[in-house]
């Protein structure tokens, strides 16, 4: 909505350790533009800090790219398996 994106694409998988969801859209981006992993996402502090922090909580990682074309958001969340999950 922010982004006025025409369409809007989401993808959620599983590489076998991690679920991945990734968000892309054709809007015009963030007010920042370039790649950023979580750990430049915090120092820079950047990109919609609730979800990151959400994201930071669940032990996964958020990273963005954002261009004036559009914007990608990647998570990567663990898995939990074992007795506590």
């Amino acid at each position: 909505r922010h982004g006025q994106a025409g369409t809007v694409a989401v993808r959620v998988g599983y590489d076998g350790r991690d679920f991945v969801i990734q968000v892309t859209d054709d809007g015009h981006g963030f007010r920042f533009h370039g790649e950023f992993d979580n750990e430049a996402l915090r120092e820079k502090r950047l990109g919609p800090v609730s979800l990151r922090q959400r994201v930071e909580l669940g032990g996964g990682r958020l990273s963005i790219r954002s261009t004036a074309g559009g914007s990608t958001l990647a998570i990567t969340l663990p898995s939990r398996r074992g007795p506590d999950a």
